[in-house]
């Protein structure tokens, strides 16, 4: 087929839209041309987000793709605002590697096996596998994880997972809010210029889709590059630094004899953290210097104690953005899953910058829309993060409904140039 004259630059499938058809309704949806309308139109009805603006004004039929290779079927193509899309049906994989359903539970299982794993019980092989994994990574993590209505987040946590690429110390930036994994970036240096570079793709994809995003505060660890990089991002935004971290600080410093100190340390500086307005947490903390000063032998823990203490002022900014993350418990425990999954993969070995970008950003994705452990399914009605997040999934099946939410890679307000 020729080249349409209206076609964009497609090379993150920006141009591509993922709808619900019926398998056994696909080939009726090709062949009728007034069904075909009918299906779309629904579809557009019911979430506008997923298709280009464009389309509520206008849009034409313009033909179809060739016969696919390697599933034997072809898509429509639709033209509006100049620019021409493929309509995917949400049973078939990006790039037509084959059926949703037949590759959902090994992406899932991604999560824990490694690609010999998944051949071994799924047969294909091993490249197959990472290139359904990978595949993954040109879609946008917080335009596919912010469904419907919802809003971005306001209040998020930044922290730089340490991790190896070929010997060489590598780091992913990471943010997360929500119980969802919103950015997840490789960046070889930890100094502000590398950590404003690989935050910025969060704050790019944020744009993206809500038009003057600001986050009113962000839960940090502490380490100036990174409080640096996201008030060069964000100007206004509010560091909250990570009251566990300064706790860790002491804990990590406790020495065995001093176990009976440490307990009492450990209830007062707690104590201090469920103060409810900034006075009772003022008072607290000069108390438990007073305290710490007269009663604590000299030691490291007691100075990292002290430390703690005349950062008073800056424990205090949590009060004036009660909804932000005091601690950075969310992320840790996201971390976790993300440490485990490189563990499995043997870190980034071998692998260049970019390569280890997608490969994290496909995990991220997959640990957003993948169900969660049943007994905490139980609790909610939603069974993935996203699910939670958004209190809306598109489809039962897990990868369908990521498939069906990144439509148009997620980059729903992204300008795209014609040819």
């Amino acid at each position: 087929m020729a080249q349409d004259k209206g076609t964009t630059k497609n090379k993150n499938g920006d141009c591509i839209i993922t709808i619900e058809i019926n398998e056994s309704e696909y080939q009726k949806y090709i062949l009728d041309v007034k069904y075909a309308r009918i299906l779309i139109d629904n579809a557009l009805k019911e979430s506008p987000e997923l298709f280009p603006t464009s389309m509520t004004e206008r849009y034409i039929f313009n033909g179809h793709t060739p016969i696919s290779k390697k599933t034997k079927i072809k898509l429509r193509l639709i033209e509006t605002g100049g620019i021409n899309y493929r309509i995917y049906p949400h049973f078939m994989a990006s790039y037509m590697r084959g059926k949703t359903s037949e590759i959902s539970n090994a992406l899932f299982l991604c999560r824990w096996a490694p690609y010999w794993a998944l051949t071994k019980v799924f047969g294909r092989n091993d490249m197959y596998w990472y290139r359904c994994h990978n595949s993954l990574a040109a879609k946008s993590i917080v335009g596919s994880t912010i469904q419907k209505e919802t809003s971005i987040p306001k209040e998020i946590i930044g922290d730089e997972h340490h991790s190896k690429q070929s010997r060489n110390k590598t780091y992913v930036a990471t943010t997360v809010a929500k119980g969802c994994i919103l950015g997840a970036e490789v960046t070889n240096t930890c100094d502000e210029k590398g950590l404003v570079e690989a935050y910025g793709v969060f704050k790019k994809e944020a744009l993206h889709l809500e038009t003057g995003y600001k986050p009113d505060s962000i839960n940090l660890d502490g380490w100036k590059a990174g409080s640096k990089a996201w008030k060069n991002l964000f100007k206004n935004i509010t560091i909250i630094v990570c009251f566990l971290h300064g706790f860790i600080k002491i804990r990590d410093r406790a020495l065995k004899r001093m176990k009976d100190v440490f307990q009492k340390i450990s209830e007062k500086v707690w104590n201090c953290y469920k103060a409810e307005n900034k006075r009772c947490f003022s008072q607290s903390i000069r108390r438990l210097k007073e305290w710490a000063s007269e009663n604590v032998p000299e030691s490291p823990m007691k100075d990292n104690l002290i430390k703690l203490c005349d950062k008073n002022k800056q424990w205090q900014q949590y009060y004036d953005h009660p909804n932000a993350y005091r601690t950075s418990n969310m992320l840790d425990r996201l971390m976790g899953f993300m440490n485990r999954y490189l563990e499995k993969n043997q870190t980034f070995h071998g692998k260049t910058k970019d390569v280890s970008s997608s490969t994290i950003r496909a995990f991220a994705l997959i640990y957003n829309f993948s169900p969660s452990c049943p007994d905490y399914k139980r609790k909610e009605e939603y069974k993935s993060p996203v699910g939670r997040l958004n209190n809306h999934e598109y489809h039962e099946n897990w990868l369908a409904n990521l498939f069906i939410a990144s439509s148009m890679n997620g980059n729903r307000q992204k300008p795209m140039e014609k040819l």
